[in-house]
């Protein structure tokens, strides 16, 4: 027969996973949200959303492309937000 403590353990153990999997669920559905709709304002055209809050500085792993439009300069900014939330899930990650 179980005790009370091994009960209480498994399901506060099962709401803790449930609830960790709706999180990373809700994020993952969150961010490619926020990435089609900036892929589609660069498809028509639109200016993109407004910037997230800077994090520290990437290294640059993709060279930049040399040309001054405006739909060039937006897919670097979507690169380089993207490149920067990857990097911050990574750095958050080691923790």
């Amino acid at each position: 027969m179980k005790t009370v403590r091994v009960r209480l353990t498994a399901l506060y153990s099962g709401l803790f996973l449930a609830t960790s999997a709706i999180l990373l669920v809700t994020v993952d559905l969150l961010l490619r949200s926020m990435l089609e709709q900036q892929v589609s304002a660069i498809e028509n055209g639109a200016p993109p959303p407004q910037r997230l809050p800077a994090l520290p500085p990437k290294a640059s792993a993709v060279p930049v492309i040399s040309q001054h439009s405006d739909l060039v300069r937006t897919v670097n900014r979507l690169r380089d937000e993207v490149l920067r939330f990857r990097w911050a899930r990574g750095h958050l990650e080691r923790w």
